[in-house]
């Protein structure tokens, strides 16, 4: 007399007849309702999901340093091109800017993202404004305006660089209103925006290796310019990407754009003051909040 035993399990389960995310009936190996594939045991393999990660790292990369390359050589281009709808060879702008962000805040030479409590109490366009009231939540959670100021110093020195995003929306709607008519929406001028930051920050990098030279050149016959060669080159830098973007990326004639880029790099340091007014109000809401939770 045999006993009967329960079929053991194989290895290798048949494909199911139903997709086991939506429920619809498999007609191949895709499903025809949400595109999920069938299970099969070499999905399951390591040898699928490493090829599977090496595949999607080195798409990002490739597509990463493409981004990068167009970005630095051919200003305006991916923004043409995200435009035009041709966005698969390119990676996303929020994602080009936070990583270059992540880098800026690790090597960057200069700190004016990062403003301290005395210049925002006394030196910045709205400082006359604001000074009282800064001055008793000073009074009133420092305590003092010494005391305060440090822990408000210390605080923006971690929020600073990464707020930078904060900018990018307020440049985005200047240069809306200068290209009014050209056809394009809102998110084309946030794209805009986005590679300009992000190639602004990758200049603020990448000038110091000519800065020093030219420093170093002039330091051998005793002369120097004027607050050093990196702030003399810096804006130079930023109105020839600004004409060579800003007629690329909108199809402009050279004059068309010749005439709107002082505008926009006017633009763009009005949207850096509103940038460090919106950074006071952070910090000074985080430095608030801890003094009175603390």
């Amino acid at each position: 007399m045999s006993a009967a035993y329960p079929p053991q399990s194989s290895s290798r389960q048949p494909a199911p007849p139903h997709c086991p995310s939506c429920g619809a009936a498999f007609r191949g190996p895709w499903c025809a309702q949400c595109g999920e594939h069938q299970l099969t045991p070499e999905l399951r393999s390591l040898r699928h999901h490493f090829a599977t990660l090496f595949e999607a790292v080195t798409s990002l990369e490739s597509r990463f340093w493409r981004t990068l390359r167009a970005l630095l050589l051919q200003p305006g281009a991916v923004d043409l091109a995200w435009h035009r709808g041709a966005r698969a060879a390119w990676v996303q702008p929020i994602s080009l800017f936070l990583l270059i962000n992540v880098v800026f805040v690790l090597l960057s030479p200069i700190n004016d993202f990062y403003v301290s409590f005395l210049e925002q109490r006394t030196y910045q366009p709205y400082s006359p404004w604001l000074q009282a009231w800064i001055e008793q939540l000073a009074i009133e959670y420092g305590p003092g305006l010494e005391a305060f100021a440090r822990r408000y110093d210390q605080a923006v020195h971690l929020l600073a660089r990464s707020l930078i995003i904060v900018q990018t929306p307020f440049f985005a709607l200047w240069t809306a209103l200068l290209l009014v008519g050209r056809g394009r929406y809102a998110s084309d001028h946030l794209v805009y925006s986005l590679n300009t930051h992000a190639w602004f920050m990758i200049w603020l990098l990448l000038l110091q290796i000519p800065g020093w030279l030219i420093d170093s050149l002039l330091g051998l016959f005793d002369l120097e310019l004027p607050g050093g060669a990196y702030f003399a080159l810096l804006p130079w830098g930023l109105l020839l990407y600004l004409l060579l973007s800003v007629r690329r990326a909108y199809e402009l004639g050279w004059w068309s754009a010749l005439w709107r880029t002082p505008l926009l790099f006017i633009g763009l340091f009005a949207s850096h003051m509103l940038y460090r007014f919106c950074q006071l109000l952070i910090t000074m809401a985080v430095v608030v909040h801890e003094a009175s939770t603390g």
